[in-house]
């Protein structure tokens, strides 16, 4: 099928379900601290249809790109009420009693619900990854040797392939990684590798080369791809280990771009988002299970940034106020736009990244 079927069929519906996670966060947690939701919409633009119950207006709209839940005395309502603006017909919120609007609230509480939309796209990614593991197994991280490099230095040294490394100059490698990070800041000195064989433990002096074109280390193997399965308790935990890693990547890649001049480039948008998606429902159900994991802890990382109208600037605003008492409605609203104005440039700056890409990177899996 051609990329514009898979965009379509799977990537529209994918990138909707995350918006939807998230603004489903905020929606629970609002009910559950006592503010009225005026309405909470399946998709964008006109209804398809709609019912009322209480005092929250639910609609499945014909755009299915997320959702959006509308709040009783929220920002908008507050820059209102300021009187910055004349609106003529006052808001929705004006039949609500003011003990059920959202900026009425404790600080507490509006960060909890603020921060809800995040925390339900991380459990998302959680529950995901949890869930490939244990209904497709996961792939071992043991330091046994799949293949090696010609003329590796392993290879020389006798090092076979099956061998499991168990330590080095008398450590204790327990993981592959472990190996890997070993052997990469060993700054190229002799090493003695410990190897666990059929016939009894063997002892290899390895000294590991220069890669090339950079400052790490290697001694010319490969992982031994090797599929598990596991219980669902040992999956949960896996899931949350990785979970965790994965952050962090994301993390120390947001702060490349502020440390690295290249780093801007890496910056992509949905075009290419799309794409990726496209290609991973090609290969499968769990590895698209998997882009769209990583494709949540994106979302909701993102979404904590401290910029003014996304969660984490809310957050941001929510602590200047217990700091120093709450920000004017117009100083709000003058940060809000700052804000939208440097997510368009950065919307814009990653189109034209999606644009200029190379489409070969499209083939790696």
């Amino acid at each position: 099928m051609s990329n514009f079927f898979w965009i379509f069929l799977v990537g529209v519906p994918v990138l909707g379900l995350l918006v939807l996670v998230h603004e489903l966060g905020h929606f629970l947690a609002a009910k559950l601290c006592g503010v009225a939701v005026l309405r909470f919409s399946v998709g964008f633009g006109p209804s398809i249809c709609r019912f009322k119950r209480g005092e929250t207006v639910y609609q499945l709209a014909w755009i299915p790109l997320g959702g959006f839940v509308k709040m009783a005395g929220d920002f908008a309502d507050t820059f209102l009420e300021g009187g910055d603006e004349d609106v003529a017909g006052g808001s929705e919120s004006d039949a609500i009693p003011r003990d059920k609007w959202f900026m009425e609230k404790s600080i507490c509480r509006r960060a909890i619900i603020v921060a809800a939309g995040p925390v339900f796209n991380l459990l998302f990614s959680l529950v995901a990854i949890a869930s490939i593991f244990y209904f497709y197994g996961f792939y071992s991280d043991d330091p046994v040797v799949g293949a090696l490099l010609e003329d590796s230095p392993a290879g020389e040294a006798g090092v076979l392939p099956g061998d499991r490394i168990s330590s080095i100059d008398g450590s204790a490698i327990a993981s592959w990684t472990e190996l890997a990070e070993t052997v990469a800041f060993s700054e190229g000195k002799t090493l003695s590798l410990l190897v666990e064989r059929d016939s009894g433990p063997v002892e290899f002096s390895v000294k590991p080369r220069l890669a090339e074109g950079g400052k790490l280390y290697r001694i010319g193997i490969s992982k031994k791809v090797e599929k598990r399965s596991i219980d669902l308790l040992p999956s949960i935990y896996r899931a949350s280990q990785r979970t965790l890693f994965e952050i962090r990547t994301i993390y120390g890649g947001l702060w490349s771009l502020v440390t690295e001049r290249d780093a801007i480039n890496n910056i992509a948008g949905p075009v290419f988002i799309f794409q990726i998606v496209s290609k991973k429902a090609e290969q499968g159900f769990e590895q698209l299970l998997r882009f769209v994991a990583i494709l949540s802890l994106y979302l909701a990382v993102f979404n904590l940034l401290p910029i003014p109208v996304l969660d984490g600037g809310y957050l941001l605003f929510f602590l200047i106020e217990a700091l120093w008492g709450r920000l004017s409605p117009r100083a709000m609203h003058y940060c809000q736009s700052l804000g939208m104005t440097l997510l368009l440039f950065l919307m814009i700056f990653a189109f034209v990244n999606d644009c200029s890409r190379d489409p070969a990177l499209l083939s790696t899996p």
